[in-house]
């Protein structure tokens, strides 16, 4: 996001549009363009249909696997229990009828109905109208269309992603590659040239295991000081498979230039279709390096205690099971995660489950650090930043007599952040005596004496670091210890505190 590139739903919007620009007419459209029109506008409708919101319905990854099951639907594993395929499923022409099909048929049985002049002509449009519809009904129509709509998807990403408008906050791998022995191992499952490019622009060495690669063999990505060694999971723009005459050969995987020789130097882009893996369920491709590299993957996990997680979103099950087994591992074990969605209420199950076995709760240090954010913004902190430490203390409390009977309240913390958080004051081992953080001193004076007109403080997001004011009744000698209760980003649950005030 941050390079200026489109996000997976963007990617397969401009894709769509693209597409159409090539065939603005449906005169001349390709059926290709049809196949990719037809899917892209079905799953639309379909998410709508429940009420759902379109605009999220489609992404790049989504749209490819719908082409690739609707290439060979009628073999699909689910196809004996689907009663009827949606007209166009079956490629384009499968069950489709002229436009004006439906009103031509009503015309003609009404002209047979009023017995006039045109019955006769009338009865040989209905005959004709049902021949349409039974027709329609058993064409196949061209899967083909659909093999074709993705090819020319992998042969338009090279463009879409290949227009990286900057690189420059990608700039502390290098920097931690320089400075942490055995250089810097990015396991990355984007398959555009960000890295690739920011360590051409800082002259940093960069390995990405395929040059020389072949298949049956293991990559090697050995450690050496100064080098980032990137492990592209789901491919590469500027990898192209190169398949040998001989059927028993594997597919070998070349890196192209702009000029389309092999050189592993050159990383722009070029207009080929590129060896990416892409799509919801074809992820664990036998064929090409997939395999390989995920094995390579785990041997550099095995070498480092501490993970950084940037930008995703944990719906890849095999990744997933990559960083649930490497957690499992050791329980010195870290991992950092930045993201923009950190939302506690709508985290994923697979997030909700990491915070559960390894985030912070009463007694228990965080083997999590949440960072919310973008890649720009919080990058060179996540490289160096490990789990909190138990804060002790979680916050510090001074109360001091702001006038007769009224106690203000300063409250910094020291620990992560807390969302959703409440101040208790307790006065003489009572607790729950409320306090406001909305009113002035002479405004809380003014408040009746009830006790239950006083609210608890509240805060929707309190920063660490930061304090806060709020007021109490009472002499200062009666506010001995204040209660902080909230959600922390790195924890399981929410947590209680118990400070003790200085006066």
């Amino acid at each position: 996001m941050d390079a200026g590139l489109p996000l997976t739903v963007e990617l397969a919007e401009r894709v769509v549009d693209q597409a159409n620009r090539t065939a603005p007419s449906s005169v001349i459209r390709a059926d290709w363009v049809s196949a990719l029109n037809f899917v892209y506008g079905a799953m639309v409708g379909y998410q709508a249909e429940d009420g759902g919101n379109p605009l999220q319905a489609v992404n790049i990854e989504r749209l490819i696997s719908a082409l690739r099951l609707l290439q060979n639907s009628a073999e699909h594993e689910v196809a004996p229990f689907v009663s009827a395929w949606k007209p166009g499923a079956l490629g384009v022409g499968g069950g489709r009828l002229a436009g004006n099909m439906g009103q031509s048929l009503v015309t003609a049985i009404e002209k047979v109905a009023s017995g006039g002049v045109g019955a006769t002509v009338g009865r040989r449009d209905v005959v004709s109208g049902v021949s349409d519809i039974a027709r329609a009904a058993t064409r196949k129509g061209n899967p083909e269309a659909f093999v074709k709509a993705e090819n020319m998807i992998l042969e338009s990403l090279s463009e879409l992603l290949g227009d990286l408008k900057t690189v420059e906050y990608l700039a502390p791998l290098a920097e931690l590659a320089l400075n942490q022995p055995g250089g810097l191992d990015v396991v990355t499952l984007n398959y555009d040239l960000a890295v690739e490019q920011m360590a051409t622009d800082t002259d940093t060495e960069i390995e990405r295991g395929i040059g020389g690669w072949k298949p049956g063999s293991p990559l090697r990505f050995p450690s050496v000081d100064g080098r980032i060694n990137l492990y592209k999971l789901h491919g590469s723009l500027d990898w192209v498979e190169r398949r040998a005459a001989d059927g028993m050969a594997a597919p070998e995987i070349e890196v192209k230039s702009v000029d389309g020789e092999e050189e592993p130097g050159s990383y722009r882009s070029y207009h080929q279709k590129p060896w990416i893996v892409v799509g919801d369920r074809e992820k664990l491709a036998t064929d090409g390096p997939t395999l390989a590299l995920l094995r390579a993957a785990e041997d550099a996990l095995r070498r480092t205690t501490h993970l950084v997680v940037i930008g995703y979103s944990f719906s890849d099950a095999h990744i997933n099971s990559l960083v649930r087994n490497w957690m499992l591992g050791n329980a010195k074990r870290t991992i950092g995660i930045v993201d923009t969605q950190w939302d506690r209420r709508n985290l994923g199950e697979f997030r909700t489950a990491l915070l559960r076995e390894y985030g912070s709760t009463s007694g228990r240090r965080s083997r999590v650090v949440a960072l919310p954010g973008t890649t720009k913004d919080r990058i060179r902190e996540a490289l160096v930043r490990l789990p909190d430490e138990s804060s002790d203390p979680y916050a510090t409390v001074q109360a001091v007599e702001a006038q007769e009977n009224l106690v203000r309240v300063s409250i910094r913390l020291h620990g992560p952040d807390l969302y959703a958080a409440r101040i208790n004051v307790a006065r003489d081992g009572f607790s729950g005596w409320g306090v406001d953080t909305f009113k002035t001193a002479a405004e809380v004076q003014d408040e009746p004496q009830n006790r239950s007109s006083w609210k608890v403080a509240s805060f929707e997001h309190w920063v660490s670091g930061s304090e806060v004011e709020v007021f109490a009744r009472g002499p200062v000698s009666d506010v001995s210890k204040l209660s902080i209760y909230g959600d922390r980003l790195d924890g399981a649950t929410p947590e209680t505190f118990d400070i003790d005030v200085e006066s």
